[in-house]
């Protein structure tokens, strides 16, 4: 069976090799009559292009890095299928890649995707030390943190925390409190606690907290609420015990808050009458258990990601930082 090149494709197609080769590198004013019909020829003849030799001439591989602390996690799942598709619309594949929420683990596996020659990573970074990155030559953007002198984008924590706080003394409640499983060296769930904190204060309310320190979040670990010694069922109950007034509460995770959710229902407080809820992430996850939460703009963050990692591929300047909006979706678990 006879090979299909690049120039049996561009002369059933009318045009010339040059034109299909832009087609196929999406580079190029080429006019979509001219784009549909090359492309219909080139499922018409079945052609594959030779990626090795494609990556050999232009030095791209056309693959981009992905590292995220899990890929069961429904956040971060989202994240995954967002970034795939984002990237396949601009003809790039995605090599994704596990940290398991372990910066050691997250040196390996970005040394093993620059020498790989991926053409860009994106990270959802477990360090504080960005060092490591600096070197690079290949173009490195992190997400949900900042390191200096790397490109970062991530959601306004301070402001989800600061709109849960508001959504629930606007909608009666007296004594909220926020509630997890969490780690202070999280600079993702320190502002979100600071957040909640800052808008109690300034309405007026008692700022209450109970947070258990972690190493771990539950946002990595979320098939097991009971690790390190961290039981939830005796620390909330320990909560309430504590703060037994409570009527509000509000989780730095949705999983979270569906765990208290069913531990409400199960001891017979009623939700949202007796206790509002309200988590963070907005996935499937809350649709499910018709949890109010505050949503992080998910496509939006990984469309923002891969337009500045493209910049950067393209060695143009891009900002140190971007700040995405969250908002608040109400729904069943609070009034």
């Amino acid at each position: 069976m006879k090979l299909i090149t690049m120039k049996d494709v561009a002369e059933k197609a009318g045009v010339s090799v040059t034109t299909v080769s832009r087609v196929l590198n999406n580079r190029g004013s080429i006019s979509e009559k001219t784009r549909k019909k090359v492309f219909r020829t080139i499922e018409e003849l079945n052609y594959h292009p030779n990626e090795m030799a494609r990556s050999l001439m232009t030095k791209k591989t056309h693959i981009i890095g992905l590292i995220v602390p899990a890929v069961d996690h429904p956040y971060f799942s989202m994240v995954v299928d967002a970034v795939e598709s984002l990237c396949a619309s601009s003809n790039y594949k995605l090599l994704l890649c596990t940290s398991h929420n372990s910066s050691e683990k997250e040196l390996k596996l970005s040394a093993m995707l620059r020498a790989n020659k991926v053409d860009g990573v994106i990270i959802y970074s477990q360090k504080e030390d960005p060092s490591p990155y600096m070197d690079y030559e290949l173009p490195v953007v992190v997400v949900d943190k900042t390191l200096p002198g790397i490109p970062s984008v991530l959601s306004d924590n301070y402001q989800g925390g600061s709109l849960a706080a508001k959504a629930l003394i606007e909608s009666g409640s007296k004594h909220p409190i926020i509630f997890g499983f969490e780690s202070r060296k999280n600079s993702i769930s320190e502002r979100r606690i600071a957040g909640f904190r800052d808008e109690c204060i300034r309405n007026g309310i008692e700022y209450r907290e109970y947070i258990i320190d972690n190493e771990l979040s539950i946002n990595t670990d979320f098939k097991k609420l009971d690790f390190l010694g961290c039981d939830f069922d005796d620390h909330f109950i320990k909560m309430l015990d504590m703060y037994p007034d409570t009527d509000g509460i509000f989780t730095t995770n949705e999983i979270l808050a569906s765990k208290i959710l069913l531990k409400l229902e199960k001891i017979g407080r009623s939700v949202p009458d007796d206790v509002q809820i309200i988590g963070y992430d907005g996935t499937i996850l809350s649709e499910l258990m018709d949890l109010t939460v505050v949503s992080q703009p998910t496509l939006q963050i990984c469309s923002t990601v891969l337009e500045i990692l493209f910049k950067r591929m393209e060695n143009k300047i891009v900002p140190s930082s971007t700040i995405m909006p969250v908002s608040v979706i109400k729904r069943g678990s609070t009034k």
